[in-house]
Parts: structure tokens; C-alpha cells; sequence
């Protein structure tokens, strides 16, 4: 959906689809099967973009990340 939440994350068309409203969603799920199903090269780009933004947001890099940043803003910095 184009929320403000996957808005910082979505990128339309990249690696996945912001939508407005349940007939566009529906336009994007039938364009996504028909790639799948004709093996278009677009879908497993989509799919390659898709994983590797939620890659960056796995908490094996999440957590390094943020404990440093509480880190400086607490002062600690190491």
C-alpha cells in the first residue's frame, strides 16, 4: 500500500509496488503472475531487488547499526 511506513522502503516498480487502492493492487498481483508465468526477466529482477532490501533490513544488520548509533548519541562512540 502507499503508506508512509513501505514508502521508506518501496521503491514503485523496483522492488516491489506501492498501490492506492484494492483495483490497482489487483492490476499489480495479475501483471506480477503473468511475468512469473511467461518467465520475464523483469519478475526475477523485481524478485533480486526485492531480497536484497529485505537483506538490509535483517537483524543481523539492523542491530549492529543501531547499537552504534545509541552508542554516539549516548556519548560512548565504540
Amino acid at each position: 500500500s502507499d503508506i508512509p511506513g513501505p514508502r521508506e522502503y518501496v521503491r514503485d516498480g523496483f522492488n516491489g509496488y506501492l498501490v492506492r487502492g484494492v483495483e490497482e493492487m489487483v492490476e499489480r498481483v495479475c501483471e506480477v503472475y503473468t511475468a512469473w508465468r511467461r518467465g520475464d526477466p523483469s519478475y526475477y529482477e523485481l524478485c533480486r531487488n526485492a531480497r536484497r532490501t529485505a537483506e538490509e533490513y535483517d537483524w543481523g544488520r539492523v542491530v549492529p547499526r543501531l547499537e552504534r548509533m545509541f552508542r554516539e548519541v549516548a556519548g560512548g562512540g565504540r
